[in-house]
């Protein structure tokens, strides 16, 4: 996934779907998320920067839940492989 801001190009990646937001982690690692339905979202989406909010404006506890829930989905990807 791609964001683009003052012609060029930032790399944003869709991680997850939780709670009616979109799960994003850019480039440099830091946590993003975007409130959109999930039949909205789709593997090769374009998010503009000004559409992604921090995750760390979320609450402490939902920010850890969203966290470990990634973090979650991704070991058990790897475990079935």
């Amino acid at each position: 996934m791609s964001a683009y801001l003052d012609n060029e190009q930032l790399d944003h990646d869709i991680v997850g779907y939780i709670d009616g937001k979109a799960i994003i982690i850019d480039e440099n690692g830091t946590w993003y998320f975007v409130v959109i339905p999930e039949e909205f979202v789709s593997k090769g989406d374009v998010f503009f920067e000004d559409d992604l909010t921090p995750i760390d404006v979320l609450p402490y506890l939902e920010q850890k839940f969203i966290l470990w829930s990634v973090i979650i989905k991704v070991q058990s990807q790897i475990a079935r492989k």
